[in-house]
């Protein structure tokens, strides 16, 4: 086959190709998006009703002055003094018993 020819069939070819593409494509609209970047990305959670507020339990007049009056573990008491102690700052310390010593 001669030169020419072959660059023929080659550009016919080519051609064909281009073609068949273009009928497969379809136009569609454009979307457009909006966006604003400078707006927090905050989520508001809003009741629409109120909550009810829970009874308080009133405990018997009794009962409070039967814990007042319970006797207490010698034990236990020390370690809530010596709990209390450690969690108050030092300037309310002060004011501690002489008598108390850590062990």
């Amino acid at each position: 086959m001669s030169r020419a020819l072959r660059i023929a069939l080659l550009l016919l070819l080519v051609a064909s190709q281009g073609l068949s593409f273009a009928d497969d494509r379809i136009q569609l609209d454009q979307t457009t998006v909006i966006d604003n970047h400078e707006l927090p990305k905050i989520t508001y959670i809003v009741p629409w009703q109120a909550a009810p507020l829970p009874e308080a339990e009133n405990p018997a007049l009794d009962t409070l002055i039967d814990d007042a009056l319970a006797p207490l573990d010698r034990d236990v008491l020390r370690n809530q003094i010596q709990y209390y102690y450690e969690l108050t700052p030092a300037a309310a310390v002060a004011d501690k018993p002489a008598g108390k010593t850590d062990k």
